[in-house]
């Protein structure tokens, strides 16, 4: 398994909109590609946040970015102030019984 991290930031205010935009366009676009295992996104702040997601290999996840960046620049890139993405290899995984929005 594969997975993207990414920290986000957002200008100041725009959470409403990010959030919007990530559950009625970005959320549903990534779990549709192929190869997707799971999103969990992390509210870390006013304006911020942490997504996880995994992929079944480390192809699924570089078609599937490819796929995305532009859906993704559309309509987080106005908001976004900063971005970091840090890919890797999962080395240990457990997902619980339950799930949650």
């Amino acid at each position: 398994m594969y997975a993207m991290a990414t920290r986000w930031v957002f200008k100041a205010g725009s959470s409403g909109d990010v959030l919007g935009a990530m559950r009625d366009e970005v959320w549903p676009a990534v779990e549709a590609q192929r190869g997707h295992v799971c999103t969990v996104v992390v509210q870390t702040g006013t304006d911020s946040f942490l997504s996880l997601v995994c992929w079944s290999t480390e192809e699924d996840a570089k078609r599937a970015m490819s796929n995305l960046a532009s859906l993704v620049i559309r309509h987080l890139g106005p908001h976004v102030r900063e971005v970091e993405r840090i890919p890797g290899s999962v080395v240990h995984q457990q997902l619980g019984r339950g799930s949650g929005s």
